[in-house]
């Protein structure tokens, strides 16, 4: 007997796919270094990878990637800058809030606006997709070796039997 490692509902899949753009555009145009750095860190080519699992009625996809990493004195900075936080609430923050300054709405650590990324609504609608889909994100990253995100969302299949062959 065979059956999927996890199942989606197609209205939930929709939703997915959004922000699986989101992450992916950030990937490539914020973690992924250009070829030139990636060859000086002797990184080869960058990689994202997806991976999709289901585990107790919860589909759990990750995405990561190989890239620089999120500085969390950066986004600190960044969001002081653009008047998001304070520089007082910027001082009580771990460096894993910090990081998740990422999902305030207007965060961008982008300084120009690019056909893939920086208007600042990106990981901000994907928090929101979440949220709309009962899930959760979270997110780990490791300066110089990559960033993950991985969302949580309940499936909405409630037949997990469909489909399989006896």
């Amino acid at each position: 007997m065979e059956t999927p490692d996890a199942l989606i509902h197609r209205t939930e899949l929709k939703r997915i796919d959004d922000a699986l753009v989101h992450i992916i555009r950030n990937a490539i145009d914020h973690g992924i270094e250009d070829e030139k750095t990636r060859f000086n860190l002797r990184k080869g080519s960058g990689k994202i990878s997806i991976s999709l699992h289901s585990e107790n009625s919860a589909n759990i996809l990750t995405i990561k990637d190989d890239g620089v990493g999120l500085d969390p004195q950066k986004f600190a900075a960044i969001a002081v800058e653009k008047a998001l936080i304070s520089a007082e609430e910027s001082l009580a923050l771990s460096d894993q809030e910090k990081i998740n300054l990422i999902f305030m709405p207007g965060f961008t650590s982008k300084t120009e606006i690019t056909e893939l990324s920086g208007q600042g609504v990106g990981m901000d609608a994907v928090n929101d997709i979440m949220k709309e889909l009962n899930g959760e994100i979270s997110l780990h990253s490791d300066l110089g070796a990559g960033t993950s995100f991985t969302l949580t969302f309940p499936s909405q299949i409630q037949n997990p039997s469909i489909g399989v062959r006896h």
